[in-house]
């Protein structure tokens, strides 16, 4: 067996702790944590959650304006 498949069915046997990363940055955080690494990135989540929620609710309005114009130039347009 050459030496690189050596090496790399030896590290197969090593047993990592049991853990989840950050949804974030993808650190290392422990099983039982909430599923972030520090306040930091929990706030950039919450930051980025109510951005996210913001550019929705613009598009939804745009759209709502857009199909009410459509209508009202379809109502009032024809005589």
């Amino acid at each position: 067996m050459s030496q690189s498949r050596k090496r790399y069915a030896d590290a197969s046997a090593e047993k990592i702790f049991p853990h989840k990363h950050c949804s974030t940055c993808s650190k290392i955080v422990p099983e039982f944590g909430d599923g972030y690494c520090s306040a930091q990135c929990r706030g950039y989540e919450k930051q980025k959650s109510s951005k996210d929620k913001r550019k929705w609710l613009t598009w939804i309005i745009v759209g709502v304006t857009i199909a009410f114009v459509f209508v009202l130039v379809l109502v009032l347009g024809n005589p």
